[in-house]
């Protein structure tokens, strides 16, 4: 992560000085307030299912964009703890879940790696 500091208002003039720096920053603002209007609806309406295939699912996508994925899955070396932080879960519920997500034959994810047996129902969720 790379962190850099700027004056509010001096951004802001730079920003809109530029009606095309300004639409881009309106829609860069605006994708990222619906993702954290989603990490709402994740943590108060969706269930552990859906909390995770959606994390892994956007992830995944996030890696595709990079050229770090392919369709049917990529190096995740995730824990259940990492999950658990993201969902708002249990580790012991994350655990419970990717279980049943490998039963129903949706995806699976050992030993760093994230295998995607079903790319549209996963998206579907």
């Amino acid at each position: 992560i790379s962190v850099c500091g700027f004056n509010r208002g001096e951004l802001a003039d730079f920003i809109y000085s530029d009606p095309q720096r300004a639409r881009r920053a309106a829609s860069f603002f605006s994708a990222h307030n619906a993702e954290a209007e989603e990490h709402l609806l994740d943590l108060g309406q969706r269930s552990a299912f859906e909390r995770i295939a959606r994390l892994l699912g956007h992830l995944v996508a996030q890696l595709q964009k990079r050229g770090l994925a392919e369709r049917g899955g990529c190096r995740l070396p995730l824990t259940h703890g990492h999950i658990a932080d993201a969902t708002g879960l249990t580790t012991v519920h994350v655990g419970r879940t990717l279980r049943e997500m490998r039963r129903s034959n949706l995806l699976s994810l050992a030993q760093g790696r994230l295998t995607i047996h079903d790319p549209e129902r996963l998206q579907a969720i």
